[in-house]
């Protein structure tokens, strides 16, 4: 497709209209074109001489263009446009690869535009998604955009891909697939219309027809004594904007370099001296460029006012959007003193620690609203999980998803959306995610630690003979209860110290989620202050772990034979007793 944009221009001396010539949407010598427009597009080739037959490939090629009609990109070229002889100074062209340069000749713009595909396609009929990028500013066009977009291959030549039609035909439905384009199917009408390709994709994009207008060209090269009557009545294949015809100039007028302005008197003449055409006034409204440019004229004009109450909406809807976005950001600091500034800095530091204790009490805003949050992974193990910590022990299941499918009532911890401060009210969410770890993902760990993990009876054994040495013990010895006891109750510490990892992550979180919306305006600002923030919690972790770790030693350090929760040894004895005498 080629991007086009027109612009009118004031019109010197009293100068005409003009018309349009009529472009064949990429037809090239053969096969259907697809033309895309916002506007009218009918108007492009009386300002753009390289549209028509642009195609850089020798005559006879049937090959579509090989670079998307727009102009937009790349080349390197410093090209230099110069007005030409027989072209007026009152219109020129301006490509988007060449800023400020511009072109007063269009046989100097078609050149461009053949330089330009050979620079990125090669001289082999090559292909390229690029779009060219070109403005014509004329007093003889309306202001519209046009894409002109290349017509269906169906087999590869040269340098071109062997998916070239699906390449193409995604390429055009990608355009034409915008609510607000007017269609220009253009087909031949030297070829039967109902293999038409251009019709076919519209049908795809535009069903009901609103915004198709079916284009017809090359009526002068149809056989003797026939006509393209029925197809200009609609009567064919029927459209509810009904066909144009349009007679282009041949691909030996383009080499004889005929002017667009002589090309649309040609065309002009062909259809008053025709014997059909030309006496049938029904037919006659329907024939010519300039009938085509009416046509589309109309349609746009209505299209617009189809389509501005939509827009007038959706408009208003993105300014509401805005103004309430710059509301949340705050008044502007660039005139405010620098009291005013420290002010402004100690407020938003004030919201974002009131923030940060309304999250972990419960009162935050974002435990009030709904919305989404992720998902919880699946939970693994023989326990619930939280987190992607690995655990030491698998036993312990502190190293399962963020899922929680072993909780009651299937509790949803996943993470919040740290966004827009939304979360869901089927998942926790600040204080509530550290009150669970602590009371089911850390108790759950010291739980599942059971008392004979990891031994069994010849370490039992093998401990009791070592603390009796060398005499023979008629009961237990004390000190190998001891050195058992101390050894299940260190495995008590890992949970402890993971559990102290997981409430500094969601600490951290909880943070990240308590930034007012007005910090981000200053990033240097919030930058330092989630620096700051998350210093500060590393910096407790350190103390946190060491504070589990002692109260473990102090576990460590003396046995409480006593408490009564302790099974002493004649308790002991007297249980087995009595489930012996049960037995009995």
């Amino acid at each position: 497709p080629l991007v086009l944009q027109l612009y009118k221009t004031a019109v010197p001396n009293g100068g005409g209209t003009g018309g349009a010539g009529g472009g064949d949407g990429g037809d090239g010598d053969g096969g259907d074109g697809e033309g895309t427009t916002k506007d009218e597009s009918s108007k492009k080739e009386d300002d753009e001489h390289d549209h028509d037959h642009e195609d850089p490939s020798p005559p006879g090629g049937g090959t579509t263009r090989r670079r998307r009609g727009g102009r937009d990109r790349d080349p390197h070229h410093t090209y230099d446009g110069v007005p030409g002889t027989s072209d007026s100074v009152d219109e020129w062209g301006e490509f988007l690869h060449l800023p400020g340069r511009r072109f007063h000749s269009f046989s100097r713009i078609r050149d461009e535009i053949v330089r330009d595909t050979d620079r990125l396609t090669g001289h082999n009929r090559g292909i390229n998604q690029t779009p060219i990028h070109l403005k014509i500013y004329s007093p003889r066009v309306l202001n519209l955009t046009v894409v002109d977009l290349p017509g269906m291959a169906k087999v590869a030549v040269g340098d071109q891909p062997h998916d070239i039609e699906e390449q193409i035909r995604s390429m055009c439905l990608r355009y034409i697939s915008n609510p607000n384009a007017i269609v220009l199917a253009v087909s031949a009408s030297n070829a039967d219309l109902a293999n038409s390709d251009a019709l076919q994709l519209a049908r795809l994009v535009d069903p009901d027809g609103d915004r198709t207008v079916g284009v017809l060209t090359k009526l002068d090269l149809m056989d003797p004594g026939t006509d393209a009557s029925e197809m200009l009545l609609n009567r064919v294949v029927p459209l509810r904007r009904g066909y144009v015809g349009v007679v282009n100039r041949g691909q030996r007028d383009v080499d004889a370099d005929l002017s667009i302005r002589e090309g649309l008197q040609k065309e002009r003449e062909f259809f008053r001296s025709h014997p059909v055409y030309g006496r049938d006034r029904s037919i006659a409204a329907r024939a010519g460029t300039a009938n085509l440019a009416r046509t589309l004229n109309s349609m746009l004009m209505h299209h617009i006012r189809e389509c501005l109450p939509e827009l007038k909406s959706r408009i208003g809807g993105m300014l509401g959007d805005v103004q309430r976005e710059l509301d949340a950001l705050g008044s502007p600091v660039t005139d405010q003193s620098r009291s005013a500034l420290g002010g402004a800095m100690l407020g938003l530091l004030s919201k974002f620690a009131a923030n940060f204790a309304s999250t972990v009490d419960g009162r935050g805003t974002a435990v009030m609203s709904s919305g989404g949050g992720g998902g919880g992974g699946g939970a693994g193990g023989p326990a619930a999980g939280y987190g992607d910590y690995p655990s030491s022990s698998a036993s312990m299941g502190m190293g399962v998803g963020m899922g929680v499918a072993a909780t009651p009532g299937g509790t949803n911890l996943a993470s919040a959306t740290t966004g827009n401060n939304a979360v869901g009210m089927d998942e926790l969410y600040g204080g509530a995610r550290v009150s669970y770890i602590f009371t089911a993902v850390f108790a759950h760990s010291l739980t599942s630690v059971g008392p004979f993990d990891g031994l069994d009876d010849t370490e039992i054994r093998t401990t009791i003979c070592n603390a009796n040495g060398t005499r023979p013990a008629l009961f237990v010895p004390e000190i190998s209860f001891d050195i058992l006891v101390r050894r299940q109750i260190a495995r008590l510490e890992q949970p402890g110290l993971q559990c102290v990892d997981l409430v500094y992550e969601e600490l951290q979180r909880i943070a990240s989620q308590s930034e007012p919306p007005e910090l981000t305006r200053f990033p240097m600002l919030r930058e330092r202050l989630v620096e700051v923030v998350s210093g500060l919690l590393r910096r407790a972790v350190g103390p946190t772990q060491m504070m589990v770790s002692n109260l473990v030693k102090i576990e460590l350090a003396y046995i409480n034979t006593s408490h009564p929760d302790f099974i002493g040894g004649s308790r002991a004895v007297a249980r087995l007793m009595e489930r012996m005498g049960r037995e009995e």
